[in-house]
């Protein structure tokens, strides 16, 4: 057999000349039939459930921000008592049906599909994140710091501490490309062992978790960012104190923080700056 730069493999249309991998327009096609009819309050039984989680995560080899949009479907799958699963059909939840309307909405586009690009080797640079009830969120990147009060009323539809421990390393990301800091990969530390369980697999269980981890893929792939996550002791986190409102100092304040998104704007404050009263009155 004659070699060729392009060709279907596993299912999806490899372009070695262009360094890219899709979904083929037939699957497309295909896969939004399968789906069609699973709307909110439609018909389902496990194995149906089964069978479309099993072709979204096919496609999430080339499409991986629709992990987070399979967590919903999971869920769904879960509420089938084993006794009976197969005879039973429950209807599709809200939630279901708005991940579903999602990857109808991705099958539409013209190219569903990721560049085949290795990740560079990881920086040495030295980035740690950590969030407190007590406090807030605090981040420390290459020796300088920056805190983010969080505000009251936060904790509530779902938003606990694995929400703010998720938010911290958005909070990073977007530090991180305020420094201007692209096409590059970053090692992040944390000690809240679920968040780094979810980054490394793209999905949370918990609901308002999810949302944020959306959040940072679409910041990671739209600035060309590889980030990885590793667990650190809270004894070595040099991000625990400013997440408690203990603040190391205004020399080593970071200089420029990143703007609070809409998202977020509700549940904290901006960053601590150098005039603000609160460094010559730490908690």
């Amino acid at each position: 057999m004659d070699f060729d730069t392009k060709f279907l493999y596993i299912g999806f249309l490899w372009d070695l000349s262009a360094k890219i991998v899709e979904l083929p327009e037939k699957k497309k096609r295909k896969y939004t039939d399968r789906i069609t009819s699973w709307t909110k309050g439609s018909l389902h039984t496990a194995k149906e459930a089964e069978q479309i989680i099993g072709t979204l995560n096919h496609i999430c080899l080339v499409l991986p921000e629709g992990r987070s949009h399979l967590v919903s479907l999971y869920k769904f799958r879960g509420g089938f008592k084993s006794h009976h699963a197969h005879e039973t059909k429950h209807k599709l939840t809200t939630e279901a049906s708005a991940d579903i309307l999602w990857w109808s909405q991705q099958l539409q586009n013209d190219f569903v599909g990721m560049k085949i690009i290795r990740p560079p080797e990881a920086m040495d640079t030295a980035l740690f994140v950590d969030a407190s009830t007590g406090w807030g969120i605090g981040l420390v990147l290459d020796g300088k710091w920056l805190a983010w009060q969080l505000k009251d009323g936060w904790n509530h539809d779902g938003r606990e501490i694995g929400w703010a421990e998720m938010v911290a390393v958005e909070l990073a990301i977007r530090t991180l490309l305020s420094g201007k800091f692209t096409n590059c990969h970053i090692i992040v530390q944390s000690d809240n062992r679920g968040v780094v369980g979810a980054l490394g697999t793209g999905r949370s269980r918990g609901t308002q978790q999810n949302f944020i981890l959306r959040e940072i893929v679409k910041l990671i792939q739209h600035n060309e960012l590889w980030i990885s996550t590793t667990w650190v002791s809270t004894k070595d986190n040099p991000a625990d104190n400013p997440s408690r409102g203990i603040f190391p100092g205004k020399n080593s304040l970071y200089a420029f923080p990143p703007k609070i998104p809409f998202h977020l704007s509700a549940f904290i404050h901006k960053a601590v700056e150098y005039h603000d009263p609160r460094l010559d009155n730490p908690n």
